[in-house]
């Protein structure tokens, strides 16, 4: 199947770019974020659309410039994205992520979204800085698991940035966010929210952080030992 389906793209040669700059940015896209990252625009971008259409890869709707298209399969989507080079895919990530940053989406964009094209962009940093950002804004919505996996997928990216101070903070702002949701989803006593708040500990105790952050990494240590220490039936003093 998939074979086949590049097969039919290659023979779309003249408009296979833009069915690979659309499967970037996702199963479904707007025109106006195609047009913000296309090489073509205009008529000659219209064309192609008519094109991948007729071929029956993509379904349109609504007119250019409020058009929103959707590829006929995940399959497809697939494909297109695949057939492109590294580089190439790094580069329409980048485009993508920039061109939401300046709010050309249909609507304002998810930081999520837009930490997951520069994750796809390489580009570490700003894509952190995102996750950080999507992660805060799931602890304001109380959706603690996707903060945790937010938070996870920012902390992994960690040893790509450049070391200083902004990647300390950076890295403080995602344990603060992955403990926060942690507590929720495992408990405060999990091994995992202990884990978090004690590299967090670690970073305060270089001078990095907030009074806010300080006060709720100590708030949340001392409850973690208060659970596991404080005297107890059947528990030792010493």
């Amino acid at each position: 199947m998939h074979d086949s389906l590049t097969a039919r793209l290659d023979r779309l040669s003249p408009v296979k770019e833009i069915a690979q700059i659309g499967a970037a940015i996702g199963r479904g896209f707007s025109y106006r974020l195609l047009e913000a990252v296309s090489p073509i625009t205009g008529p000659a971008l219209q064309e192609a659309l008519r094109q991948l259409m007729e071929a029956e890869l993509i379904y349109g709707r609504g007119e250019p410039p409020d058009a929103s298209y959707l590829f006929k399969h995940a399959l497809v989507q697939d494909a297109a994205h695949g057939s492109l080079l590294r580089s190439r895919r790094q580069r329409i990530h980048a485009d993508i992520a920039q061109a939401l940053k300046q709010h050309l989406a249909d609507e304002e964009p998810a930081p999520a979204v837009i930490a997951h094209h520069f994750t796809e962009a390489g580009l570490a940093e700003p894509a952190a800085s995102h996750w950080l950002a999507a992660a805060e804004l799931a602890l304001s919505q109380s959706a603690p698991t996707e903060a945790e996996r937010h938070a996870s997928a920012g902390l992994a990216l960690i040893p790509l940035v450049p070391g200083g101070p902004e990647r300390d903070a950076l890295e403080l702002g995602l344990l603060v966010a992955r403990a926060n949701a942690l507590m929720p989803l495992k408990s405060i006593s999990a091994p995992e929210t202990f884990a978090a708040l004690h590299a967090a500990k670690q970073l305060l105790d270089e001078g990095i952080g907030t009074d806010l952050q300080r006060v709720s990494i100590l708030f949340g240590l001392s409850w973690w030992h208060r659970r596991h220490f404080a005297p107890g039936p059947g528990r030792c003093r010493c």
